[in-house]
């Protein structure tokens, strides 16, 4: 199995993306809607044992499902530990039943190639992504845009290096790239409004932050 060099740039950005996310869940400093990453991390559990019994997979495919299923479900974790999000509403209650039962039906249909399975299985993404969506647009404040920044860049370069561009391949990065963007849009928009200074949230604040966290400072 084959790696690019823009696949490795990929894998670093959506690891460190999902590392400095952890930090941040881990001293507070966002509030993760915990009914997302709990499917996110079910997802890529469930990706992961796919891509890992399939002799199609590449190493690239590999690696990116082993990130989408560590990293969700250590801060899923982390969310419950540190009391955050308790409360389920009742249309992330919905998200969650419609999410668990696409990726029961991607389990079951004969063939995990093909177009289909990777459109059941943005179907259920994408419904896990709505909740934290509509926190993000509703309190910009309690989130941070870097990891998000981080993660649509990483599937973006994913994109870039694929070998064949077919809508089986693109659409699941593609997605991933869109979707990610949405939720840093409003976190962005909020900093920039507030006026907010740029090393609390830029580019290169990452790693400020990554190194803060040996440290348990506030950057």
């Amino acid at each position: 199995m084959e790696i690019t060099n823009f696949g490795i740039y990929a894998q670093l950005l959506t690891s460190v993306s999902g590392a400095l996310y952890l930090k941040q869940t881990v001293f507070r400093e966002v509030q993760p809607k915990r009914i997302s990453w709990f499917i996110w991390s079910f997802i890529g559990i469930m990706f992961s044992i796919v891509a890992y019994n399939d002799p199609k997979t590449t190493l690239q495919v590999f690696l990116f499902s082993l990130v989408l299923a560590v990293f969700p479900t250590l801060i899923a974790i982390v969310s419950i530990w540190r009391g955050i999000n308790e409360k389920i509403t009742k249309y992330e209650a919905i998200a969650g039943l419609l999410a668990f039962s696409a990726i029961l039906f991607w389990n079951i249909i004969p063939s995990n190639s093909g177009v289909l399975p990777t459109l059941i299985l943005i179907l259920a993404d994408a419904c896990a992504l709505i909740p934290t969506l509509v926190f993000v647009y509703s309190f910009p404040k309690e989130d941070k845009p870097i990891a998000w920044i981080c993660f649509s860049i990483g599937s973006i370069l994913t994109i870039i290096s694929l070998s064949e561009f077919d809508m089986e391949n693109l659409s699941l990065p593609l997605y991933m790239a869109i979707g990610s963007f949405l939720v840093s849009f409003p976190l962005l928009r909020y900093r920039l409004k507030q006026k907010i200074p740029l090393r609390q949230w830029f580019w290169f604040v990452l790693l400020l932050e990554l190194f803060s966290s040996f440290f348990c400072l506030d950057l």
